[in-house]
């Protein structure tokens, strides 16, 4: 463990850089009171998960391992929160079902996809040959 320590006190990869700010500049080397240091993350309003929503949560990650490896004394916490709401909305971004099946219903040439298939519990595909996840966002 002292090599990776070791490691992490030198490396020039900015996790390692904000672990190191983090625990010499802030935290002076010194456990904070509450017995932990607590790294936040989470992803917003910006519709359906994607890469972008990936990258939010392991940049934290990454430092959190980082500060970890520089000191294995002060315990770490991760507190991870997903909001599916815009403050400039009335409405989250991710329509109901129903109303997506009935937009892509009537769309020209999407007639396979009926609101049937799009309320179902089921797993399978619709008829189109797309996947679900694909066909129900594409409005």
């Amino acid at each position: 463990m002292s090599d990776l320590r070791e490691f992490a006190r030198t490396a020039s990869a900015w996790p390692f850089q904000e672990a190191r700010t983090l625990l010499d500049e802030r935290l002076k080397g010194v456990k904070p009171a509450k017995g932990y240091v607590l790294f936040e993350t989470g992803y917003g309003p910006s519709g359906l998960p994607h890469i972008g929503t990936f990258g939010e949560v392991v940049r934290t990650t990454m430092v959190r391992r980082a500060f970890e490896l520089l000191n294995s004394e002060i315990p770490t916490r991760l507190f991870a929160f997903s909001d599916d709401r815009d403050g400039l909305r009335k409405v989250p971004d991710i329509p109901s079902a129903r109303m997506r099946a009935s937009v892509i219903t009537t769309m020209p040439g999407c007639g396979a996809f009926s609101t049937a298939s799009a309320s179902s519990t089921s797993s399978s595909p619709p008829a189109t040959g797309t996947s679900r996840a694909a066909s129900m966002t594409a409005s």
